[in-house]
């Protein structure tokens, strides 16, 4: 239980990063909305000099991103609402629950499917990555 708590904690205490950020002026919100494949969700994105962050929320169980990568970005998405299963390049799948992060390097191919109504996640992606920019991931 107290492993539970200790991740809600930690995703309430990036939200009031990210907050604080936005209201300094060093993140910049994008607002785009992104159509990402059936079910689709919408992202809203933060820019800063070296980092892109994307707040993604996907309305019904089911909800599928396809499948994509970021060619020059690592990205790291935490589940904060919800739950998914990320499949890898390799076939591989895995489930993710809330507070729990997924660590993908440049040029990894994955895609998403929720497992859970409402679920949300957090990524970001190092160096800032330009396909969200753009309007959507790089397929």
């Amino acid at each position: 239980m107290s492993e539970v708590i200790e991740k809600i904690e930690s995703i309430k205490k990036l939200q009031r990063t990210v907050d604080d950020l936005l209201k300094a002026g060093e993140l910049h919100l994008c607002g785009n909305t992104l159509k990402i494949g059936e079910g689709a969700g919408v992202a809203k994105s933060l820019y800063s000099n070296g980092i892109t962050v994307n707040k993604t929320n996907y309305p019904k169980k089911g909800a599928i991103y396809p499948v994509h990568c970021h060619p020059n970005s690592t990205q790291i998405i935490i589940c904060t609402k919800g739950a998914f299963v990320m499949t890898f390049e390799n076939m591989r799948s895995r489930s993710v629950h809330i507070g729990e992060p997924v660590v993908l390097k440049p040029q990894e191919l994955h895609s998403l499917q929720t497992i859970e109504d409402d679920t949300e996640t957090i990524d970001v992606c190092v160096p800032k990555e330009k396909s969200y920019q753009l309007g959507g991931a790089t397929t």
